[in-house]
């Protein structure tokens, strides 16, 4: 699927093999920002559904209020954050790696993200229609959450005290999406490290009497090394941050 296995290109295959060239949908080495796209797109898909079984456990509850107010804001916020960007993200990846040039500007309109007032009104005119109601659906989260957050306390300023904090969730939301860019560091480290690994058992196999023997050991070491490293690095900054919290 990626176009290689254990660091040899699936078009370096034999003959016999080529077929299995037929099924490559991605070669990360060519093309790392389709790819990194990819791993952003399961961080928001992890999030959404984290949100939205909050929202299902407090509905379960009968918790309404909470499951609108709480939890059903962010939806809201994340979804039209994605709606108001997608049009960057597309022009940005996808166009840049079809054209090999960077976009210019909101899905090729040629109208540049500006917060001066004299460019507001043009901004959003070259907005699609889905971006508007991105941004509807994100004021509307963001309201919702400033006023209503802390509804529970009887002091104005603490309730929007408790508004703006819970707002600086923003900040941990996008730091857990931008957390999943690490899946292309990883795919990209294994795929160099076994290519490495194959170069070195290859020049040790050459080894009067024992190269044979050397290259055998050297790739299954190696690889199953990497395949380690490989599953250790999914849990690794999770068992980090446990250790850090008993210490």
């Amino acid at each position: 699927m990626t176009g290689g296995i254990f660091g040899i290109e699936l078009a370096q295959l034999p003959p016999s093999l080529a077929f299995l060239e037929k099924l490559t949908l991605l070669n990360p080495m060519q093309e790392p920002m389709v790819f990194l796209l990819i791993c952003l797109a399961l961080g928001v898909i992890h999030i959404l559904v984290g949100i939205a079984l909050e929202v299902w456990d407090k509905l379960k509850r009968k918790e309404i209020a909470s499951a609108i107010l709480d939890h059903f804001s962010w939806l809201a916020i994340v979804i039209g954050l994605l709606l108001i960007l997608s049009p960057l993200v597309i022009d940005m990846f996808l166009g840049g790696v079809q054209s090999g040039t960077s976009g210019q500007g909101l899905s090729g309109t040629g109208v540049s993200i500006s917060f001066s007032p004299e460019n507001i009104m043009k901004t959003w005119n070259g907005l699609p229609g889905y971006s508007k109601i991105g941004v509807v659906m994100f004021l509307w989260g963001m309201l919702a959450l400033f006023l209503f957050v802390g509804r529970k306390s009887k002091s104005l300023f603490t309730r929007f005290a408790k508004g703006g904090y819970e707002l600086y969730g923003i900040v941990q939301i996008f730091a857990d999406i931008l957390s999943y860019s690490r899946l292309l560091a990883l795919g990209l480290a294994t795929a160099v490290i076994a290519s490495v690994v194959n170069t070195i058992a290859v020049i040790l196999g050459e080894t009067p009497f024992i190269g044979p023997v050397l290259m055998v050991i050297i790739l299954i070491v190696g690889h199953l090394g990497n395949i380690l490293i490989s599953c250790l690095s999914g849990f690794i900054s999770h068992l980090s941050s446990a250790i850090c919290g008993i210490l």
